[in-house]
């Protein structure tokens, strides 16, 4: 019997069990069972068992199926629980859930989280020598072998059936069935199962009390019968049951195969005692990845499994099977729409816009895969705009993580500016520094950026990791450890991807402005930022235009000016897109000279006598730092402002403190008004900032 039908029997039929005075009825409620059971005289029983039958047949089910997005979860929370409540109620019917599945993700770190579910980058090096020797080192064997040139899969195959005789010889193998189920055993006393046509013998040593079941129990077999869902094929157990057990034995062959030449292959390239321990450790970690991650990272079935599970649960999120009981079929059919109108008036839709959702990297897509198993919505991406659906509680908290993981994204240094800043190379024996490919160099600096101590990484097809507190490039397979640095780019280097540099002629100092249009995205994206950030001034500010600048000598000092910050600061947030509210005339002088210390003071030097930016634009719309013209205009900057590292100012700072655990001299870029939480930054330096906008605005009154 379901659980929703038992429920119904002892929610609407009470009174119906209650009469029932000359047969005891115990409800069978656990995980295994669920139904009936009848005690008392024979002819009682099956009076009784007859009636609860007819009742049974007269509840009407339905199943119904309600497919948006998060309804799982909405269904077992607290509200969906109040409105299945309400319906019950008001219809007189039992709903159950025993067919909806949601369970809770509590993760604290989208970002650290995803690592785990994305699968290590595979590269193909420039130089084939290492190739060559790794190669060589994995698969060639000692000299006094009779085969030089065996491949690995040959050593594999070859550990592999050491180990299976000597793990026959100790009896170590699973012992597999060398024979399908037998039949039902015969002389088996059974009760009479009340849901089903068939009518199982009683125990005639029982006379006088007879004892009846109602069950229905999926799974549940009588004694005698293979186990398994009822109807299923004994033989397609027995051959599912071995097709197991081959798979279970191969698995255990493999890992300890591989373990076993990763221990041969540490005794005959590594004969130091010195590095014994650590090597041991090197072997013990080929064991775990080669089990967890099979022979080729990346692709293993371990990646698959888990990025399949993480789908399937999405999935699993957006559907609900709810088991409807009812006395009549017409409060099934009301219960559906009741239940289609609730979820439907609850869903909502909101958009996120931003360029860097265009192109996201394996990891960032791990990320807002996670982002929706957490909150239980659906996420869809197309182009720069990221849609987000739901139930609206659920799509504001997967806002929030999408928006960290856009500003995460935006805050990290794009990859053309890290190729020019920095090269990371190894080193092989006896040879001068070989750069590692472009596309491998970003992906080790966006790490090191993010100070992890130990990354994942896949060359030639071959597993290695790379350590930073070694600063060491290490061969899983073949045990070997390589020397690797980090190198500053020169300064040449830096100038030579710098576009017109050279021409400093009045012409092309001069800026261009150009008017955005209100129908394209880029217009868009501004306004949206613009208004997100204003606050109280929501319905008081009235954008005029848009206007984009585009002056190459300011452009080109920024860009170097970024390039030497990317030197020196640790931290990957060295960019931050920030607000710069102005008068008329100081509009007109940032659009030709850029931003000047000199005119500090006009509002305000409480952090110091530098150039004031603003996190929002409802400090930068303020009269106090944006007076209006004489035609009411307000002029706002857009502002490219490379804070880097900052600290606390101060009102007699000329310039950026001098970081106090620094071995070096070296001073903070900026400064801010609060350090936990800034809101005001402050450069000294002009050439830290680029207008990228000017939005024109004015009051609206009334």
């Amino acid at each position: 019997m379901e659980p929703g039908m038992l429920r119904y029997l002892q929610t609407h039929c009470h009174m119906l069990l209650a009469d029932m005075n000359q047969v005891t009825i115990f409800p069978l409620d656990g995980e295994d069972i669920t139904g009936l059971r009848l005690h008392g005289q024979a002819n009682a029983c099956q009076a009784a068992d007859e009636l609860l039958r007819n009742v049974v047949a007269s509840v009407h089910t339905r199943t119904i199926t309600l497919q948006r997005p998060g309804v799982a979860r909405f269904l077992v929370e607290e509200q969906g629980t109040s409105i299945l409540n309400q319906i019950q109620t008001k219809f007189e019917v039992v709903i159950s859930l025993e067919r909806v599945h949601w369970v809770p993700l509590h993760s604290e770190d989208i970002f650290e989280d995803a690592k785990k579910f994305t699968p290590p980058p595979s590269f193909e090096r420039r130089s084939k020598s290492l190739t060559e020797s790794l190669s060589e080192s994995f698969t060639n064997t000692d000299e006094q072998t009779n085969d030089l040139n065996r491949p690995e899969t040959g050593l594999l195959e070859e550990a592999k059936k050491l180990i299976s005789v000597i793990r026959k010889d100790s009896h170590e193998l699973p012992e597999t069935a060398t024979s399908p189920p037998g039949t039902v055993a015969a002389g088996i006393s059974m009760d009479e199962d009340l849901y089903t046509d068939q009518l199982l013998s009683l125990s005639s040593s029982d006379n006088e009390d007879t004892l009846a079941e109602m069950e229905e129990t999926p799974g549940i077999t009588t004694e005698g019968e293979s186990e398994g869902a009822v109807g299923e094929d004994p033989e397609l157990n027995y051959v599912k049951q071995l097709s197991m057990e081959s798979l279970q034995v191969d698995g255990v062959l493999e890992e300890d195969a591989q373990l076993s030449l990763a221990i041969q292959f540490s005794m005959e390239n590594n004969s130091d005692p010195v590095d014994k321990e650590d090597e041991l450790q090197k072997v013990l970690e080929l064991s775990r990845r080669t089990a967890g991650q099979g022979r080729t990272p990346g692709t293993s079935e371990l990646d698959q499994a888990i990025g399949l599970s993480i789908q399937d649960t999405i999935k699993a999120a957006h559907t609900a099977q709810i088991l409807v009981y009812a006395g009549y079929d017409m409060d099934l059919i009301r219960v559906d729409i009741a239940l289609g109108k609730k979820t439907e008036l609850r869903q909502c839709k909101e958009t996120i816009e931003s360029k860097c959702l265009k192109n996201l990297s394996e990891h960032h897509r791990s990320c807002v895969d996670l982002i929706q198993r957490k909150h239980a919505v659906d996420i869809t991406i197309q182009g720069t705009t990221a849609t987000v659906q739901g139930f609206k509680e659920y799509v504001s908290e997967a806002v929030l993580d999408m928006n960290k993981l856009v500003n995460h994204i935006s805050a990290t240094v794009p990859d053309p500016d890290i190729l020019q800043s920095v090269q990371w190379v190894w080193y092989e024996e006896q040879s001068n520094a070989i750069p590692y490919p472009p596309k491998a160099t970003i992906y080790i600096e966006h790490a090191f950026k993010q100070k992890q101590k130990k990354i994942d990484i896949v060359f030639d097809k071959q597993p290695c990791t790379i350590s930073f507190e070694k600063m060491e490039e290490y061969n899983i397979a073949s045990g070997k450890s390589l020397p690797i640095a980090r190198k500053q780019l020169s300064n040449m280097d830096i100038y030579s991807d710098v576009t017109e540099l050279e021409d400093f002629s009045a012409i092309s100092s001069l800026p261009e402005i150009t008017r955005v249009n209100e129908a394209t995205d880029e217009f868009q994206n501004v306004v949206r930022a613009f208004y997100d950030s204003i606050k109280e001034f929501h319905n008081k500010i009235r954008i005029i235009k848009v206007e984009k600048m585009v002056n190459s000598l300011l452009y080109n000092q920024y860009k170097l000016k970024k390039a030497s910050m990317l030197q020196t600061c640790t931290q990957a947030d060295v960019e931050r897109t920030l607000y710069h509210g102005t008068s008329e005339s100081g509009m007109r002088e940032i659009c030709l000279h850029g931003f000047d210390r000199s005119f500090c003071g006009k509002n305000a030097t409480v952090y110091g006598k530098g150039v004031y930016f603003a996190v929002e634009s409802a400090l930068s719309v303020q009269d106090q730092y944006s007076p209006p013209s004489e035609e009411g205009y307000k002029y706002v900057f857009v502002v490219k402002v490379l804070t880097g590292e900052y600290t606390k100012g101060k009102h007699e700072m000329k310039t950026a403190p001098l970081k106090e655990n620094s071995r070096i001299p070296l001073r903070y870029h900026s400064v801010v008004d609060s350090t936990d939480s800034p809101s005001i930054f402050v450069i000294f330096n002009d050439t830290q900032a680029y207008p990228e906008y000017l939005i024109t605005c004015q009051k609206v009154y009334g």
